[in-house]
């Protein structure tokens, strides 16, 4: 096989690949915690690493909120869109005054 057929070959798998890549929906998951547990939340945010990196997951917590957006509306939209929901349960999440 002349190297314009394997260049042709390698082309169209690269085309095949790029298409299936963008038709994998990327996973939105949102991190609910208390901020004293914010260490906890860095630990599995860690273990999710490679899959954020390979683009097959997106995270997000109040922390990324920019500053001058409105914070309540932030955090609902996030909740609305999200795939899923960590809800990191401990006695500071229950007792938070949070509403």
């Amino acid at each position: 096989m002349p190297i314009s057929g394997i260049l042709s070959i390698i082309t169209n798998l690269s085309k095949n690949y790029e298409m299936a890549a963008n038709v994998v929906k990327k996973i939105k998951i949102f991190y609910s915690y208390a901020h004293e547990d914010k260490a906890f939340r860095d630990g599995i945010d860690r273990h999710l690493a490679t899959l954020r990196r390979l683009g097959q997951i997106i995270t997000w917590y109040d922390r990324e909120i920019l500053p001058g957006l409105e914070w309540a509306h932030e955090i609902d939209a996030h909740l609305e869109n999200s795939d899923i929901i960590l809800l990191f349960i401990s006695s500071f999440f229950v007792t938070s005054q949070v509403a």
